[in-house]
């Protein structure tokens, strides 16, 4: 994603130590009519891709492309508005990131009138072209701001960040009809993190990305939790040390990929940290760390998604 430009960017991962090559820029001139503004969330399922839209007065929040399954190149993009998948025009105008699970695709997205958090789940048919969607509103006092989430067979969780601080992040635990939500707070579960930015599951553990560079600790990392939230631990290494600030995660057959923002602000650099990640849901430390000089384009990436990797 070149700065000042929007677009996605697909690269081929190269073993055995998970370097992304190869990278190719689908920008939104050439692939999105001109109308992809802010992309945020990406998910892929069959040989769909679905970008969301962050930008409020976008005319698709959702993007839909087909993906070659020979080159894994774009094509046939095409964008859903809010009216073609059942929703109203007030609906899907802050949409956060996407995660697909089965027959459904959920995303979550704030609701500004009211202040609130929703999640809205989404019918995919046999095409994997989205049919209709529902929205479901999870807010509960005090956890405005739905931000990075995923999902599996049984369960949706989301990221949260409440109206009066960004310090006191936590997660929304709801079931695969995203009802029966439950919220679990950072002061209390997620020591040492203080703020929540990336969520991610293997098998039946939640990894969190996030810091509390706000405390003496200044610590980057993850956590590695069960779906209960009864054990978080650290795990992988702290990246304060590289002087960066998490932003989402994505895992892919036994790696996790770390969109990085590097903390400079008036000349950054982002970056994606590859790491080795077990089926136990623990993250080592042998990884490497590539940016926009070896991965042609990139700026501020939001979130990884993943096709035929390996």
């Amino acid at each position: 994603m070149n700065v000042g430009k929007s677009g996605v960017i697909g690269c081929s991962i190269a073993k055995p130590r998970g370097e992304l090559i190869n990278c190719i820029n689908y920008t939104s001139e050439s692939y999105f009519n001109n109308n992809l503004l802010s992309p945020t969330g990406i998910a892929t399922s069959g040989t769909k891709l679905y970008v969301l839209d962050i930008q409020g007065s976008a005319q698709y929040p959702i993007w839909e492309c087909s993906i070659n399954t020979q080159t894994t190149a774009l094509f046939g993009c095409h964008g859903y508005t809010a009216e073609s998948v059942g929703l109203t025009i007030n609906d899907l105008h802050s949409p956060k990131d996407i995660s697909i699970s089965g027959d459904k695709l959920y995303i979550s997205a704030e609701n500004s009138t009211p202040s609130s958090s929703l999640i809205y789940s989404c019918n995919l048919n046999q095409s994997n072209d989205i049919t209709n969607c529902t929205a479901n509103n999870i807010s509960a006092t005090g956890t405005n701001y739905a931000a990075p989430l995923t999902a599996n067979e049984n369960n949706v969780f989301t990221l949260f960040h409440p109206v009066t601080t960004f310090l006191n992040t936590g997660t929304i635990s709801c079931n695969s009809n995203v009802a029966d939500c439950r919220v679990e707070s950072s002061p209390n579960t997620f020591n040492p993190l203080s703020s929540l930015t990336g969520i991610g599951l293997i098998n039946n553990n939640i990894i969190l990305a996030g810091d509390n560079l706000n405390t003496s600790k200044n610590y980057i990392g993850t956590l590695r939790c069960d779906t209960s939230y009864a054990s978080c631990k650290t795990t992988g290494p702290n990246l304060a040390t590289t002087k960066l600030t998490t932003a989402q995660i994505g895992i892919n057959q036994g790696l996790v990929f770390i969109p990085l923002k590097d903390l400079n602000f008036l000349a950054p650099a982002s970056k994606i940290t590859t790491c080795p990640i077990l089926d136990s849901g623990e993250i080592l430390t042998q990884c490497i760390q590539q940016d926009a000089q070896t991965i042609n384009g990139l700026a501020v990436p939001f979130a990884v998604a993943f096709y035929n990797s390996f």
